[in-house]
């Protein structure tokens, strides 16, 4: 086995997202409605309305030349004309417009390739080391492994409606244990007695809040993994909090229960399910290793191929085979590079390509006989890109495509690299260090796995805006387990390429031969203090205004066209900090401080000013954030008409020291929205008790599963959190299946009633 099968009922999940997206487009439906089906489909929309990136699930990174090349010609028909790989072994299709949305995933299906679960509330790829299985330090194959697991998780409609999404990777020798110990399931390959096995760990996770997993097995059977990783789903879909998107995922569950009682429930859910769970039946070795019919070709420059064979060749454990790294820049690959890729590699069967959680490319199997061939081809592929030298830097999309991005993390990244190529570095015998950055703190980038990482925020000064870095080193595995890297300091995104490039400096002059090494001997203090003494310092707009303006940018920064999103974290760097002024202001007032006028002033200013990112909008000036507050906050119906007259008074330049009263109640009033806002973004004010919820009908009899849950969500979506929907449904799956998968969305059912042979079900719909 070698890719996943696909499950049948694709066909008609696609189809009901077609009829969705023509109800969208004939207005019949709304977009919020749209989005919370095309997200599970691995569709997410850009910063550009209405176009959008696709995201391809390739499971443990494995992708053939067949597929490769039906990807390619999808993105250069459908799409951008460039692919992109993920930091999770998948990839990317950029700039799809609506009505070609529902093309490219049919295409992509011929192929035998699926996008649902690639965003969302879901079961995400399954990743593993791209050399499992030729890596002479790995104990055995874990492919069959992670793509079994794989099929028969996205065959199962529990994988699809979970509280957050939910992480599994697979690691063959504990080098890579760092990755999968920041997963919500860690499978890490064992041999116990002659038998394959995994150690298990749970409730891993980065974002802004990172935790290791615990270790929850010591040794299971690999015909085992399908039960253990559905109990912990199980135990997430049970447990995971579908309220607070700020602690939604598995490992928040883990804290909330701590550690001891977090492992006897999954031991619990493990039992109960463990002898009739699947097992993993499927021969390991079908389709591997293939001699293609062609003749060796010695390279006309043999010093440039050498050079070339020792840096991006390994030897495999089987004799005279290779594997072969070709770096994609950023995890950028052109369309038209791709399908050439693929049509060079369609004679070496279909076990030669995989992609790697560093956003490169990692062909195995190659004959040692045909290592020239691969080489000139592709240096006529890739020209010189094919030759680069590796430094490990790997980046998320950032703010150039992603709602969620803070900073132009490609953009620095790029500039990095221009810059490291520019100073010609030697790191002969050394480590390459890993170099990781993200656009904000959601971790896309996996910034806390680094030897060196960066995550986006902002600075402001003298009331602008600027892109920022908090910067993290030191990563590592260690006899007790992983430990994330850990912050150094923060630094304006200017001066991230500059920083780097003095980080390998010292690190090439040293006698280190790892980055770890560097580190603990002295080199974590140093960079400590080059970040300090050097690059944290922020210039005035007037004397460096090229500072208020992202790498890559043609305008200055700001946080415009920033969507809503799952993981808002990066911008309440600028709300806590009004929180705090707001704190310091008040208590400042109630001590009686001198110029009462004056802090009454800054009072207003930031708690008008502090939710207003929220929106995607700035304010300098005072009378900037009362603007922005009242056609935000007041005219939308969140926050109170009475403050009026308050910000009318800012706009006539009238005193505010007779409003006093008034300012203070502003204040306190916006630090309890910003107390009720949920992850999203949203505010809603509380329903007065007398306000009735309103009733709604739906009759969905005649509607078989899974079809009717569908329509029942989209009827929900198009309700007020407390309002009231009756349902009927038929007998047998239908009332036996809706009723329990409205309660796991977080609506209550209040009663089920059978009458002439259907039901009738009243649900009130949860939220706030």
């Amino acid at each position: 086995m070698i890719t996943y099968r696909i499950p049948d009922k694709l066909d008609s999940e696609i189809d009901a997202l077609e009829a969705l997206i023509a109800d969208y487009i004939q207005g019949r439906t709304d977009k919020t409605t749209l989005k919370a089906h095309r997200v599970p489909f691995g569709v997410y929309e850009q910063r550009t309305p209405d176009t959008y990136m696709v995201r391809v699930r390739c499971a443990a990174g494995v992708i053939t030349p067949r597929q490769l090349a039906a990807v390619a010609e999808t993105a250069r028909v459908y799409g951008s004309g460039r692919l992109h790989i993920t930091t999770r072994q998948e990839i990317q299709i950029h700039d799809v417009k609506l009505e070609h949305l529902i093309p490219s995933i049919r295409a992509l299906k011929t192929a035998g390739l699926s996008t649902r679960g690639g965003g969302g509330n879901t079961l995400r790829n399954i990743t593993a080391p791209a050399d499992t299985g030729v890596s002479p330090s790995g104990p055995f194959d874990i492919t069959p492994y992670a793509v079994g697991l794989t099929e028969l998780l996205i065959a199962d409609d529990g994988s699809w409606n979970l509280p957050r999404k939910f992480k599994i990777a697979f690691s063959s020798d504990g080098k890579d244990g760092m990755f999968t110990a920041v997963n919500d399931v860690g499978f890490t390959a064992r041999i116990e007695n002659g038998r394959e096995g995994f150690g298990v760990t749970l409730g891993g996770g980065m974002g802004a809040r990172p935790s290791i997993g615990v270790p929850v097995i010591g040794f299971v059977d690999g015909s085992e993994v399908p039960g253990v990783a559905l109990a912990a789903r199980n135990l997430f879909a049970k447990l995971g909090n579908r309220k607070n998107r700020h602690a939604a995922r598995l490992r928040f569950v883990k804290e909330r229960l701590g550690k001891s009682e977090f492992i006897r429930l999954f031991h619990a859910e493990w039992e109960e399910i463990r002898q009739t769970a699947p097992r993993l039946t499927d021969d390991p070795g079908e389709g591997r290793r293939v001699l293609p019919a062609l003749d060796g070709v010695t390279p006309a420059n043999e010093a440039e191929f050498e050079a070339w064979k020792s840096m991006f060749t390994r030897g495999q454990i089987q004799p005279g085979y290779y594997t072969v790294t070709v770096q994609a820049a950023l995890g950028d690959i052109a369309c038209e590079a791709a399908s050439a890729l693929a049509r060079f590699l369609w004679p070496f069967g279909g076990d030669v390509i995989r992609f790697t959680v560093g956003q490169n490319t990692l062909l195995r199997n190659i004959p040692e006989t045909l290592l020239g061939n691969v080489f000139i081809n592709l240096k006529q592929i890739f020209g010189n890109e094919s030759a680069r030298p590796l430094f490990g830097l790997t980046v998320c999309a950032g703010a150039s495509t992603c709602q969620l991005g803070i900073c132009l993390s490609r953009g620095a990244a790029m500039e990095t690299m221009r810059l490291i190529e520019s100073k010609k570095f030697v790191l002969a015998g050394k480590e390459t260090p890993r170099i990781k950055i993200s656009g904000c703190p959601n971790a896309c980038g996996q910034h806390w796995t680094a030897d060196l990482g960066f995550y986006g925020t902002t600075f402001r000064k003298d009331g602008r805006l600027l892109p920022a870095y908090i910067a993290a080193s030191g990563a590592e595995e260690t006899p007790g387990g992983a430990v994330f890297a850990q912050r150094i300091g923060e630094l304006p995104a200017k001066n991230l390429p500059l920083f780097v490039t003095d980080a390998l400096e010292a690190y090439a002059r040293s006698a280190a031969g790892t980055f770890a090494e560097f580190l603990t001997g002295g080199g974590k203090e140093l960079l400590a203090e080059t970040i300090a003494g050097k690059y944290a310092q922020i210039p005035d707009y007037h004397s460096s205004p090229e500072f208020y303006t992202d790498w890559g940018a043609d305008k200055e920064f700001s946080l415009e066209g920033r969507g809503a999103g799952e993981c808002s974290a990066g911008l309440f760097d600028l709300i806590e900090r009004d929180l705090k002024n707001i704190a310091e202001t008040r208590a400042a007032l109630d001590s009686g401080a001198k110029d009462r006028d004056g802090l009454l002033t800054s009072l207003l200013h930031y708690s008008c000013r502090m939710l207003l990112v929220t929106r995607g909008t700035e304010a300098a000036s005072l009378k900037e954030a009362a603007v922005g507050f009242n056609e935000h906050f007041i005219m939308t119906g969140i926050a109170d008409k009475r403050y009026m007259p308050l910000l009318a008074a800012v706009l006539l330049d009238k005193p505010l020291g007779e409003y006093g009263e008034s300012i203070i109640g502003l204040s306190g009033d916006v630090v309890r929205l910003y107390e009720s806002m949920d992850d999203s973004m949203n505010f809603v004010r509380e329903k007065p008790e007398s306000e009735e919820s309103a009733v709604h009908f739906k009759d969905l009899r005649g509607v078989a599963c899974p079809m009717n849950f569908v329509k029942t969500k989209m009827e929900l979506a198009k309700l007020k959190p407390g309002d009231i929907l009756d349902i009927l449904l038929d007998d047998g799956e239908p009332i036996a299946n809706v009723p329990g998968s409205v309660k796991s969305e977080g609506h209550a059912v209040l009663s089920s009633e059978q009458t002439d042979g259907y039901w009738k079900v009243k649900i009130k719909k949860g939220g706030q």
